[in-house]
Formats: structure tokens, C-alpha cells, sequence
């Protein structure tokens, strides 16, 4: 599994569609709709659900200095029990992370950081992020 003590690069990326199962509860992050749903796109699932109204997943890729040695985790961020206030999409939201095992909770909390305050991007797919120390610096992938 990744060390998350040193991460190089990392890159995130949309699961919409792809019909992907959160797993159980790791931990939760705070964000807003519109700040997900900006850097992710669509969400895998909207509407009204089994206690839950939103949810994202997300697939995390890290690399190690090269683009041939990488690891990934795959995480949810859904709101339980309805928390997400579906008259405002800038309203501050306590989203789950859902995933299977070690590192959803620690990778969720990379991409929060990543896509809150002066590191916000408005669309995440295609980037590749070098992670030194607390400086993020945005790479696009060639295409």
C-alpha cells in the first residue's frame, strides 16, 4: 500500500458511472457541493437514496517519481442521512468517506486539501499534483 507519509504526485480521478460501491465509513471530510462538483464533475449518484442524497467516487492515483510505479485507492464522499442542504450548493457539508480498508481517509483529506482555498481547481481530471512538503504544484498530464 502507498506511503502516505511521502507522497511525490498524485492524481485524481471522477468515477462517475461506473457503478462503484462506497464500501463502510473510514472517516468524513468537510466540503461543499459546488467545490466537489467542480473539481469532479457529475456525482455517481444524486437523488434520494437510502439515507444518503449525494455521492462522489473518487479514484486516487500516486505516483513515485515515475509513471510506471503508482499505486491507487478508490473512496466515496457521500452525505448520510440526507446532511447536505440541497437549496444551497455552497453550504458547508459533512461528507463521509466510504472505502475498503487502509488510506480512504488519509487520501480524502489529500484531495480536500488540494481543491480548498488558493490549491482550488476548477476541473481536477487530466492533472497530475507534485506534492512537496505543504506546496502544491499543478502539472498537466500530455495528452
Amino acid at each position: 500500500m502507498y506511503n502516505f507519509e511521502y507522497p511525490t504526485q498524485v492524481e485524481f480521478e471522477n468515477r462517475e458511472g461506473m457503478n462503484d460501491h462506497g464500501g463502510s465509513r473510514q472517516g468524513s471530510v468537510e466540503a461543499s457541493f459546488a467545490m466537489l462538483e467542480s473539481a469532479l464533475g457529475k456525482p455517481d449518484f444524486e437523488g434520494i437514496g437510502d439515507n444518503i442524497t449525494t455521492q462522489f467516487m473518487v479514484k486516487a492515483t500516486f505516483y513515485d517519481n515515475s509513471d510506471t510505479d503508482y499505486d491507487h485507492i478508490t473512496f466515496a464522499l457521500y452525505d448520510w442521512h440526507y446532511s447536505r442542504n440541497l437549496q444551497d450548493n455552497y453550504a458547508k457539508t459533512t461528507w463521509n468517506v466510504g472505502g475498503e480498508g487502509y488510506g480512504c481517509q488519509e487520501a480524502a483529506d489529500l484531495f480536500i486539501k488540494c481543491i480548498d482555498g488558493d490549491n482550488y481547481l476548477e476541473d481536477i481530471e487530466g492533472t497530475i499534483i507534485d506534492l512537496q512538503g505543504n506546496e502544491f504544484q499543478v502539472q498537466c498530464l500530455a495528452s
